[in-house]
């Protein structure tokens, strides 16, 4: 659960330097780009189970993680 953690955690920081270095309008293409990138990331997450909602949000260079995991009833 921590390495799962820390690995999101390090793609959201990578991402937030590359925003910080960019600060001109950001194209849909780039969006896009990104949207994959973090989507590819979460998919390839070794412990990611039928327990665990993990989204995002992408809004310019930012991404926004939201995760939920509980066990089962």
């Amino acid at each position: 659960m921590k390495l799962r953690l820390s690995s999101v955690f390090a793609l959201v920081i990578a991402l937030a330097a590359c925003a910080s270095l960019a600060r001109s309008q950001v194209s849909e293409k780039a969006v896009q780009r990104i949207q994959k990138e973090v989507r590819h990331e979460l998919l390839m997450l070794p412990y990611f189970g039928v327990f665990d909602n993990i989204a995002y949000k992408v809004d310019g260079y930012n991404v926004t993680l939201l995760d939920r995991s509980q066990g089962p009833a």
